[in-house]
């Protein structure tokens, strides 16, 4: 039995025939279901694992990217702003960085699964196709009305991809580091291997002199 899907903040361009968007919203019902999405909030970094590594097991590759977010509620009087990702402008209990999803597709969808809480209520992660047009000097990601929710939305690329790289990074730093254990254990296996060889010719030889000298006469029982 199929899983009712979640609620996205997704436009409402975006149609229930698109294969990818349903693949998407099936992956993300699931880290739902399991309480992920929940214990996610504010967590971009390890989120968006969660997320590119759900969706490569369905087929779907992505990456992840650092932005900058700016969410205006215009259905406040006066409207508010809320800024995620904004060097040196933090909300409490962030870093001013913000990294998300961008599948590898046609057309290319961002995912937010770390926002709940800038979200309208039971609207638990955001999904947006990223428009072509909008795209200029590679910054602008998103920039969409949510008319039904009164709340606007702008994602833009930072210029510097500081995060996803040293993350990148500590991933290859721990393989490698891996692999000096394993050779190391291999290294000491091996020597364990040749001390006992070398410990059986020692108990052998000895052995050899013990029955040589016997036969010599030189031991009697």
């Amino acid at each position: 039995m199929e899983l009712q899907k979640i609620k996205t903040f997704t436009s409402s361009e975006v149609s229930d025939s698109d294969k990818t968007y349903n693949t998407i919203a099936s992956v993300l019902t699931k880290l739902s279901r399991h309480g992920v999405l929940v214990m996610g909030v504010g967590n971009c970094i390890s989120m968006s694992d969660i997320v590119k590594t759900a969706l490569k097991h369905k087929g779907i590759e992505s990456r992840l990217v650092e932005v900058s977010a700016t969410f205006t509620y215009y259905s406040h009087q006066p409207s508010s702003l809320r800024f995620v990702g904004f060097d040196e402008i933090t909300n409490p209990g962030e870093i001013d960085t913000h990294v998300v999803i961008v599948t590898e597709t046609s057309p290319s969808y961002l995912i937010d699964a770390s926002i709940m809480h800038y979200l309208p209520q039971g609207v638990p992660v955001l999904v947006e196709p990223i428009d072509k047009k909008l795209v200029n000097d590679r910054r602008t990601l998103i920039e969409s009305d949510f008319q039904d929710y009164q709340i606007k939305v702008t994602y833009l690329q930072k210029r510097k991809q500081i995060v996803p790289a040293l993350h990148q990074e500590s991933i290859i730093e721990r393989i490698k580091t891996d692999e000096k254990i394993f050779k190391s254990i291999d290294f000491l296996t091996k020597l364990n291997y040749i001390g006992i060889v070398l410990g059986l010719f020692a108990l052998v030889n000895v052995v050899i002199k013990i029955i040589q000298l016997f036969l010599h006469g030189d031991i009697t029982w």
